[in-house]
């Protein structure tokens, strides 16, 4: 159930609201139980644009209408990450974890892996990757 949960729009989306990121570590059966999450996902619809431009760009637009009939709306012109909005290394960095943890990997392996980024190109580094095979 969770592997479903990861490519629902709905629930990554409610997801995404209450937790402010929709990593890997979400995926978990609590949390594809948990009611406030199926709750908002219920409510939440979208469409395919057929003028969009993927695959040469990945857009987005939201748009979220409360209660009141208050129109809230944003539009993304690229991903965050791809070539036009690379990702600031401290980004990069807690994207790396966040899915190195949920991969599988151990603190002291993902802190070694961490390290190693910072001297991989220092002569010797490059043979120093094999330590990371499983």
């Amino acid at each position: 159930m969770p592997y479903v949960a990861k490519f629902s729009t709905p629930f990554r989306a409610a997801e995404a609201f209450f937790d402010r990121c929709a990593g890997l570590g979400q995926f978990t059966e609590s949390r594809i139980h948990d009611p406030a999450i199926l709750g908002l996902a219920c409510k939440i619809r979208y469409e395919i644009d057929p003028e969009n431009e993927h695959p040469a760009n990945f857009t987005g637009h939201l748009r979220a209408i409360l209660h009141d009939g208050t129109v809230h709306e944003l539009t993304q012109n690229h991903m965050r990450g791809e070539s036009l909005a690379p990702l600031p290394d401290g980004d990069l960095e807690r994207k790396f974890v966040d899915t190195a943890l949920p991969g599988g990997w151990s603190k002291p392996t993902v802190e070694r892996a961490r390290v190693w980024r910072t001297k991989m190109f220092d002569v010797g580094a490059v043979a120093a990757v094999t330590s990371f095979r499983r």
